[in-house]
């Protein structure tokens, strides 16, 4: 079984747990968010690992038009009876149209991808953005690579890594280390 196939058979099995969890951290008061709306140049926006859908939500509610995927089929249903435009997908085999997205919102995705698969997502994103798009990434500090005792794959970052990388394929407009709960995100 690949590093994909248990990190996603974790999340279907735990889907509903983990909506409760995810959604009941939710601070939607947190600056990001707007930031993100008022840096976008259009309104279209596609959260890749979108989940159970509450920030897909939180955006639609503020006059967004968002795509949400996500390879968990649970969480897609999820999505469904939400009535959010979700679609099953695998971030690594994105078939959109070039410059389909104003936005990429991708939190607590990217860090379910070996790094060594990253720069060809990142080459997908430059592909559907907008010529003026952005992208907002949130990944958990840390070292190495490898499962969690629940059997989801993580890829841990340090902040000169992470900035380095990202760098190379965006402009880092700006960059914030936050704790929340017992981890530091990126």
């Amino acid at each position: 079984m690949t590093y994909k196939d248990k990190t996603i058979q974790a999340y279907n099995t735990h889907a509903n747990s983990f909506s409760k969890k995810f959604s009941a951290q939710m601070d939607f008061e947190r600056p990001e968010f707007n930031t993100f709306m008022r840096l976008l140049s259009g309104n279209k926006v596609l959260d890749v690992g979108c989940g159970s859908g509450d920030h897909m939500s939180y955006f639609q509610k503020n006059g967004l038009d968002v795509t949400g995927i996500d390879l968990s089929k649970e969480f897609v249903n999820i999505c469904v009876q939400k009535g959010l435009n979700v679609i099953q997908m695998d971030m690594e085999q994105m078939n959109f149209e070039e410059e389909s997205f104003d936005g990429i919102w991708a939190v607590t995705s990217l860090l379910h991808v070996p790094k060594t698969n990253l720069e060809s997502i990142l080459k997908k994103f430059n592909n559907i953005l907008t010529s003026n798009g952005i992208v907002y990434v949130c990944l958990i500090e840390g070292s190495g690579e490898g499962f969690l005792k629940d059997e989801r794959f993580f890829s841990f970052w340090k902040e000169d890594s992470f900035k380095d990388f990202f760098s190379r394929h965006f402009d880092v407009i700006s960059f914030e280390r936050r704790k929340v709960g017992g981890n530091v995100f990126l």
